[in-house]
């Protein structure tokens, strides 16, 4: 009987534990995504500004040049591209939706949809400007992660192991 108690106990701490190791795990996740979508985005800018490529053919390029969820993301928009009867916008909320493991802040989300939204509405011109618009979001969203990554990755751990530990002593 008391192994059984023993083992209930690790359990729930684990669980706890692991949660709060889950947590801080997307933060990190988070940065990195949205590091990898700001080098993409850069991407994007020099090749419409240089060599005017459509978005079909671009995010080929971007899926092959980016790296983990983002490379996926623009992946899946080629695919849902290829489908003629869909817009760009469309292909990138289906994208967006399809790829697994993408996460991305609420605001980035909406930057990258506008930005998808636009697509073919306006000239090279417009088109760099919104990208432009879109890198300043995602870098000020990224900078402000980055400087809470730490405390919050430090808090959730912390958190994960006290959980646990109260829940072993109100079992006890």
């Amino acid at each position: 009987m008391q192994m059984i108690r023993i083992l209930g106990m690790v359990m729930v701490f684990s669980a706890c534990a692991g949660l709060g190791l889950h947590a801080a795990g997307v933060v990190r996740r988070t940065v990195r995504q949205l590091t990898q979508l700001k080098l993409s985005l850069e991407m994007m800018q020099c090749e419409i500004s240089y060599s005017l490529t459509p978005i079909g053919k671009l995010c080929g390029i971007l899926s092959s040049a980016c790296s983990g969820e983002i490379a996926g993301f623009y992946a899946a928009m080629e695919r849902k591209l290829k489908d003629a009867t869909r817009s760009v916008p469309e292909a990138a909320k289906a994208a967006m939706a399809e790829t697994a493991g993408l996460r991305l802040t609420p605001l980035a989300r909406q930057s990258l949809m506008e930005l998808f939204g636009s697509f073919g509405k306006f000239g090279s011109d417009e088109q760099l400007k919104l990208i432009a618009l879109t890198q300043e979001r995602i870098s000020a969203e990224l900078a402000e992660l980055s400087a809470q990554k730490q405390s919050r990755c430090r808090c959730y751990e912390a958190l994960g192991v006290c959980a646990g530990l109260a829940m072993v002593i109100l079992v006890i």
